[in-house]
């Protein structure tokens, strides 16, 4: 599942490689080798998702300050 993430990620969206293949590292490592299968999940999850939407707020913020001239 988490390679299939990253190899689909790197050839239609090569942008968003840089949050999924830590996502998918992270995600592969605990699911297979600590056993916590969804701990996991929840951890790529937050990776792939969350810390770009994170990302995006702090972009759209400077970008309202760069359209009222930064005040």
């Amino acid at each position: 599942m988490y390679a299939g993430m990253v190899v689909w990620s790197w050839w239609f969206m090569p942008t968003v490689f840089l949050f999924v293949l830590p996502g998918a590292v992270v995600g592969a490592y605990l699911h297979a080798i600590r056993g916590r299968a969804i701990t996991g999940a929840v951890v790529c999850f937050t990776i792939v998702v969350i810390v770009p939407l994170l990302l995006v707020a702090a972009g759209l913020t400077g970008l309202f300050g760069d359209v009222t001239g930064g005040h």
